[in-house]
């Protein structure tokens, strides 16, 4: 039996130092001085040695380990304690710095920054407020968010989105100031929570994007009137102002590239005609479904302009004559082949004339030259017979 004791005590013995436990070591010294006190002790019973009790003092050896093993952990504990505490002071030390850099954002920020309640009554916010809505800050702490929402629809929709999503982005608000102005701002909020992920409040910011509206509906409006600047009132495609301006620069292209570009005006036959059988508003409607029809066959690149009355302009950039001729003949025909319908019972079939002018590379013609061209053209259409197309030529114009 006391054998199996000790080899029991060996193998738990093996096993702490196997697995290195915490004074396995010292253990296993205090237990190997132990285990060597009791043979020579059994033995000196029996008689073999001549030695007395020395497992008593083997004891001193077990003390001798625990309190090693004591001071060690207690050293090792107090250093642990001394790591926490310069670990807990840097802690300390980085919160208050990221708490007044928050605080450095939040009285700064230009955009009102807001923590409300569940109810979204405001509990602290930006000293912005003051600027951007003219509230002092102790007042509108006595006000919820959506009281500054000058629309109560999207009130509304703002609180279906924060309590649906959890968060809001960008919301396009219209807020009204203290002195009763109205202001454009982007509200985006989140939901806050404590730390059972119980949702206890909103908190967000609002910004004031009112001068970046104004600037751009000012942008907007400077559009519209460049477009009005450069449309035909009655069939919306460019006026003879703006087509000048786009042929003198690309014919100033195609000079320094060597590119062809050519030019054609067309000519709705017998116009005075349908003004005074059906009335000019049926002419107007004319000069439009000609427009449409026209527009159809031409490229996005080309330049389509009402030159005056009935008389219309192409130009064409990257077009030589024969090319252009051919576009022209294409109008001829899908012009001829469709009837305008002037009113429920009338369908007006109309025709147009038509005289196409090019430039190549070499030539010194200008603008105003190519167009006096297609116009002597579209005057030989004209004298030919109506409903054809006339190419410019220089050996038949000599």
């Amino acid at each position: 039996m006391f054998f199996l004791g000790i080899i029991y005590y060996l193998f738990f013995l093996q096993r702490i130092i196997v697995k290195r436990r915490d004074g396995a070591v010292y253990i296993a010294i205090a237990s190997l001085i132990s285990f060597v006190a009791v043979i020579i002790e059994t033995l000196s019973l029996n008689n073999l040695l001549p030695y007395g009790r020395v497992t008593s003092f083997s004891f001193l050896a077990y003390i001798l380990a625990q309190a090693i093993l004591l001071s060690a952990r207690f050293s090792r504990s107090f250093d642990r304690v001394e790591t926490l505490s310069t670990e807990l002071e840097e802690v300390n030390i980085s919160l208050e710095e990221s708490e007044k850099k928050y605080r450095t954002i939040f009285e700064d920020s230009k955009d009102i920054i807001f923590i409300a309640g569940i109810d979204t009554k405001i509990e602290d916010i930006s000293p912005a407020c003051e600027e951007v809505l003219g509230y002092p800050r102790g007042e509108l702490q006595q006000m919820r968010i959506l009281d500054v929402m000058v629309n109560p629809e999207l009130q509304s929709q703002f609180e279906i989105k924060i309590s649906t999503q959890g968060v809001v982005r960008n919301f396009e608000v219209s807020l009204r100031r203290k002195d009763g102005r109205k202001i454009d701002a982007l509200v985006s909020a989140t939901l806050r929570r404590n730390e059972d992920d119980k949702v206890i409040g909103v908190q967000g910011n609002v910004r004031d994007i009112t001068d970046r509206k104004q600037a751009e509906f000012e942008r907007l409006r400077a559009l519209k009137f460049q477009e009005i600047a450069i449309t035909d009132p009655l069939t919306k495609i460019y006026n003879r102002r703006h087509f000048y301006e786009t042929a003198e620069k690309e014919l100033e292209r195609a000079k320094r590239t060597g590119a062809p570009v050519s030019l054609l005006i067309l000519d709705i036959d017998h116009f005075k005609t349908v003004n005074d059988t059906y009335g000019h508003l049926a002419g107007d409607q004319v000069l439009v479904d000609l427009v449409g029809l026209c527009k159809e066959k031409i490229r996005n690149i080309d330049t389509f302009a009402r030159f005056g009355g009935e008389e219309f302009i192409l130009l064409m950039p990257d077009t030589d004559r024969n090319s252009a001729y051919e576009t022209a003949m294409r109008l001829r025909k899908v012009v001829s082949e469709k009837p305008i319908a002037i009113s429920d019972e009338v369908n007006l079939p109309i025709t147009i004339s038509l005289g196409v002018a090019s430039w190549q590379a070499g030539e010194t013609t200008d603008i105003n030259t190519l167009l006096n061209q297609a116009d002597h053209a579209l005057y030989q259409s004209k004298e030919n017979g109506r409903n054809q197309v006339t190419l410019w030529e220089d050996n038949k114009h000599d």
